[in-house]
């Protein structure tokens, strides 16, 4: 009987070895591994150097870049302004303070708009607002044919018939401690297939 009760509790003894040692080995292997997430700073992947007339230009490639990264306001400068099929460049439209508005809509979206603000001597004020604009992973944004998009206010009161934006073009890059947002938009208006209003101007700033 003494010996019946011995194997007994030797089959148990190794039994419960067995499971200790099961148990051990699933725990190792359902452990969870860490996992570290790096953030990424936008990277030079590419560097071009082309000759222009007043020398060679050199321009970098970027990658990485996200609508958190440019988010914020700009404030440049309006250059080769066109309104109505004449060249509005002078001095003292090109002095004159602009802002632009950069809000994170997505990873990769952002909203756009611009102020109000005015050309020559017109009497009123154009403002530019874009809800939603896809921002490549290079910095680069490209659209055309946004309906509604830039307002005309008449003496800073009436608000009039608002016009397309045809083509919007433009691309941030890292500069200092900010970045530089470039672009260029035309636009343009018509009733029953007649051009009534045209316009184009480029843009550059920092934030």
């Amino acid at each position: 009987m003494k010996t019946v009760k011995l194997a007994v509790i030797a089959v148990l003894a190794i039994v419960g070895l067995v499971s200790v040692s099961c148990s051990q080995d699933n725990d190792e292997i359902k452990a969870p591994q860490e996992e570290t997430e790096q953030f990424q700073m936008p990277e030079v992947i590419n560097i071009v150097s082309e000759e222009q007339p007043d020398g060679v230009v050199t321009r970098a490639t970027y990658s990485n870049i996200t609508a958190e990264m440019v988010k914020g306001t700009y404030e440049g400068h309006l250059s080769n302004i066109w309104m109505g099929g004449k060249k509005k460049d002078n001095e003292k439209n090109k002095n004159k303070v602009v802002y632009t508005d950069i809000t994170k809509k997505g990873e990769q979206q952002i909203g756009f708009s611009i102020r109000p603000f005015s050309v020559g001597r017109m009497p009123g004020t154009l403002s530019v607002n874009i809800e939603n604009l896809d921002l490549g992973t290079d910095g680069n944004f490209y659209a055309t044919n946004l309906p509604e998009k830039v307002q005309l206010k008449l003496f800073n009161v009436w608000k009039l018939k608002k016009y397309d934006v045809t083509l919007l073009d433009g691309s941030f890059t890292p500069e200092g401690n900010g970045y530089r947002l470039k672009f260029t938009m035309k636009s343009e208006g018509t009733i029953w297939n007649i051009s009534i209003f045209k316009a184009s101007v480029d843009f550059d700033g920092k934030k």
